[in-house]
């Protein structure tokens, strides 16, 4: 019986922290816009493949950062 409580209470911080990590990414999606808009109204260029992997880049590093420097994030 205490094997199964322990198992299940992992189980929520598991699923717990995917969901943190998610509501983490989640919140710089708007940072990432108004910096892509930024780059636009900086450089008047049209370029959508530029704008989209800056965008993605972005998010990428944002969300790395978030995850290995958040202490709430931890297993």
């Amino acid at each position: 019986m205490l094997v199964r409580s322990v198992s299940y209470k992992r189980i929520k911080d598991i699923a717990a922290l995917v969901l943190s990590i998610y509501i983490g990414i989640a919140a710089y999606i708007p940072i990432g816009c108004i910096m892509v808009s930024n780059l636009l109204i900086t450089t008047n260029t049209n370029d959508t493949a530029t704008i989209v992997i800056t965008a993605a880049t972005t998010a990428i590093v944002v969300a790395t950062t978030t995850a290995s420097t958040d202490p709430s994030l931890k297993l």
